[in-house]
């Protein structure tokens, strides 16, 4: 309200401070011509009065067209649609407005018919029509756009015309401004925008995106929809909890197409979204042992399938890029792998529970898990990562339960698979518990705040752990 009293003082200021202008020039001129003896000059001055006092009457039309927009109209608008009338539509109000008010001036201030004004007018309206009509055109869309907003500033929007998407960065009465993700701006006219049809990418605060990939006939599909599910949900930027959906569209001599449907919010962060998602399915493809396939021609034996889904999995290249395990040398871990287990599980798949007893961690190679502390939702697990490394290595019960949210498949590694190893090597015990220390601290785990020296804080953690470890396997 105080915003609106300032605006309107600041109008009818104006309107005075002209005013007074007007009037002391057309005082100045009335004593001229009181002394003036020349006919003509008088004349003259005469004309310059008129024009003064058209002048003022132009500037009063344009106080009461401001003042009707500010008291009526404006607040008219917020009511209906909770905003001001679009610019549009207040230029349009305030030409007719003044353009009528002018005329009745005119008409009485230079003697003018107003019959034959009008008539005059309309010739040179009429001409002026035929030379812009496509400004008129865009004028009379723009309007009818702002009137029934189909878009406002900020929205994306993709015309049918043109297969770029931008934001609208500006609107006004002869075009729309679209910035692209280039930086580029298209500028498209109201009229062909009217015209035709367009996409607005922000009318719903979700919509949907799709990927597509193939994979070669020999890897199990349910295995690709675990995997490339779990990259959805571990992708900062995709919409939590929306319907993802991964599907098989149709199969070629490459092999079977699968489209990855997933929702976001912003159509603006689509491309980094897109880089994560693409870097996080390379990603867990890489740890599960797929490749993408290239462009090649193979031959499969009509068992080749199920012998593909009955593959095992390495294992060895798994454990060898779990970092808690860096420690150990090529040989150790090639014998660990020979003795771990690998666990297909399904979706809701409740894998460890919160305080219950447990001597071994999980890999996850496939699918994506949910952590929850005392029902708490307080993080996630995606393929490469590792979880229960403090019940194996101390046996100190489970500190949160870990549920599966997609299908997959994860590696267990026992005490009894490490114990052989431990005891042939004691140093491993203080190697593991320098990396499991270090593990905790890049993930935040570590919050030790009366601490005052940081290193000599892990320093004692790795002593404390390292004993922890050789009491558990009586090293």
């Amino acid at each position: 309200m105080q915003k609106l009293f300032r605006t309107i003082f600041g109008q009818i200021v104006m309107f005075l401070l002209i005013s007074i202008v007007l009037y002391f020039l057309n005082y100045l001129l009335g004593l001229l011509m009181d002394e003036q003896s020349n006919e003509t000059a008088r004349q003259y001055l005469e004309i310059l009065q008129k024009v003064i006092l058209t002048l003022f009457w132009l500037v009063a039309s344009w106080l009461i067209a401001k003042l009707c927009l500010s008291l009526f109209i404006n607040p008219i608008f917020k009511l209906k649609v909770d905003r001001e009338a679009p610019g549009i539509i207040a230029s349009l109000f305030t030409i007719v407005f003044i353009g009528i008010t002018l005329s009745v001036a005119i008409a009485n201030i230079w003697a003018v018919a107003l019959g034959g004004l009008m008539a005059t007018s309309g010739v040179i309206t009429l001409v002026a029509g035929l030379a812009m009509r496509e400004v008129i055109m865009d004028f009379f869309s723009g309007i009818a756009l702002n009137v029934e907003r189909p878009y406002k500033l900020g929205d994306w929007l993709q015309v049918a015309d043109n297969d770029k998407v931008g934001q609208v960065v500006e609107v006004n009465w002869r075009a729309i401004h679209l910035c692209l993700n280039d930086k580029r701006v298209i500028v498209i006219p109201n009229s062909q925008l009217a015209s035709s049809s367009f996409i607005n990418y922000s009318k719903n605060p979700t919509y949907r995106e799709n990927l597509g990939l193939v994979f070669r006939y020999d890897i199990e599909p349910k295995r690709v929809e675990n995997i490339l599910m779990s990259a959805i949900l571990a992708t900062p930027g995709v919409v939590e909890n929306a319907k993802h959906r991964v599907r098989i569209n149709s199969f070629s001599q490459q092999g079977v197409h699968f489209d990855v449907k997933y929702w976001i919010s912003d159509y603006g962060k689509l491309i980094p979204i897109k880089h994560a998602l693409s870097s996080n399915i390379l990603l867990f493809l890489d740890r599960a042992g797929i490749l993408l396939p290239y462009f090649t021609y193979e031959a499969f034996e009509s068992n080749s399938m199920q012998a593909g889904i009955k593959k095992r999995f390495d294992n060895e290249r798994i454990l060898k890029k779990t970092g808690l395990f860096n420690s150990l040398s090529n040989t150790e871990i090639a014998i660990m792998a020979t003795n771990v287990n690998g666990n297909e599980l399904n979706a809701g798949a409740e894998v460890i529970r919160e305080g219950d007893e447990g001597d071994s961690l999980y890999v996850v190679v496939e699918g994506f898990l949910q952590v929850s502390i005392k029902g708490e939702k307080v993080g996630q697990a995606c393929p490469s990562e590792v979880f229960g490394e403090g019940s194996l290595l101390t046996g100190a019960p489970r500190g949160a339960t870990v549920v599966m949210v997609t299908g997959g498949y994860l590696i267990e590694v026992k005490k009894s698979d490490l114990a052989p190893l431990m005891i042939q090597r004691p140093e491993i015990a203080e190697s593991l518990a320098k990396d499991m220390v270090r593990r905790e601290s890049e993930n935040n785990m570590i919050r030790d705040a009366s601490a005052q020296d940081g290193e000599l804080t892990t320093v004692d953690k790795v002593k404390e752990l390292g004993a922890r470890i050789r009491t558990f396997f009586v090293l």
